[in-house]
């Protein structure tokens, strides 16, 4: 469950829109980190409303392995590729380009939820 819920979120896009607030005065008036505030921003910014609606989900490798290399081709921040690909979060994409790093496009068609297996 998100800390935030979608009436908080929008109650702070409001406050952009309608009130000329700037994200740092925002995130001063209602308490909330200046990264949250402008990763909803940008992400209110590509998707609408719906932005807030969006669920995580279990990604493909060939989906993360998509996101890493338009991330690197086109030189985006992780907030501007999450909110473009509507991923909750930067550490799940800030995770496929560390895998993608360090073991490429195979490390992420491997799947790693739940505790690894160790066998005796």
């Amino acid at each position: 469950m998100s800390k935030y819920n979608k009436k908080d979120k929008i109650k702070a896009i409001r406050l952009i829109q309608n009130e000329n607030y700037s994200i740092r005065a925002v995130s001063k008036e209602l308490g909330i980190s200046k990264s949250t505030i402008a990763r909803w921003w940008n992400s209110y910014d590509i998707h609408g409303e719906a932005s807030f609606s969006m669920n995580p989900r279990k990604y493909t490798g060939e989906f993360k392995i998509e996101v890493v290399k338009y991330m690197h081709n086109n030189h985006l921040s992780l907030d501007q590729v999450s909110a473009l690909f509507g991923i909750p979060g930067t550490t799940t994409v800030q995770n496929w380009e560390r895998i993608y790093n360090e073991e490429g496009e195979v490390g992420l068609l491997t799947e790693r939820r739940g505790r690894s297996q160790n066998k005796v």
